[in-house]
């Protein structure tokens, strides 16, 4: 799973995001990218939920769709994402892909979730916090955006072992405005390297 924090307005978007990974028995397995930048479309493409499906469509997005900007890319994805997520139906978790996008000069946000067959679903501007944290106050962007993060895991960690959404590895901040795009390494959280020890080099099955 994943702790995923954006902030959006007209002009551009703020993203924060984690970087562990579960396998298929809920070990965290591997520290993975999930958040992935399209250059071409001016989109960057993050998830919930299943991580291998999010990568799958960030690569597909790439190279083998043709499209002009997110707007055309978000009327090709549905039936794509569709056929993609089929292999990930066993696994029983959920999966929704947001595409952060520039359209010209304006900034738009679009969602496809496994549990509404992927329609494309545009976004109102706002500040959002995944896993949900109402509590959590965000008043400084993007600073609070990251430190939602660190509180995300910190919660997480109490949870029972098979609730736990395993939150963790580096956290890692994401800027798309008209003028491009930034990808700004914060910090690693304080079990980065307990969780690597425990981890095996090698191919994994990305879950979430």
């Amino acid at each position: 799973m994943t702790a995923l924090n954006w902030a959006s307005d007209s002009t551009g978007v703020w993203i924060a995001v984690d970087s562990l990974m579960g396998d298929t028995e809920g070990v965290r397995a591997a520290f993975v990218t999930k958040a992935h930048v399209l250059p071409s479309l001016r989109t960057i493409v993050v998830g919930t939920g299943l991580v291998g499906l999010v990568a799958e469509w960030a690569v597909l997005a790439s190279v083998a769709v043709v499209a002009r900007d997110a707007r055309q890319l978000g009327e090709i994805a549905p039936d794509l994402l569709r056929e993609a997520w089929q292999k990930y139906v066993p696994f029983g978790i959920t999966a929704t892909i947001y595409h952060f996008a520039m359209i010209g000069d304006e900034c738009e946000v679009y969602a496809f979730r496994s549990t509404g067959n992927f329609v494309c679903e545009r976004l109102p501007h706002g500040i959002a916090l995944k896993p949900a944290e109402r509590d959590l106050v965000v008043d400084e962007i993007p600073g609070d955006l990251v430190r939602a993060v660190f509180e995300q895991q910190r919660r997480d960690r109490q949870l029972p072992g098979v609730e736990q959404l395993h939150i963790g590895g580096e956290v890692f901040l994401y800027r798309l405005d008209a003028s491009g795009v930034q990808v700004i390494p914060v910090a690693r959280f304080d079990d980065y390297e307990q969780c690597w020890a425990g981890m095996t080099p090698g191919v994994v099955t990305a879950v979430g």
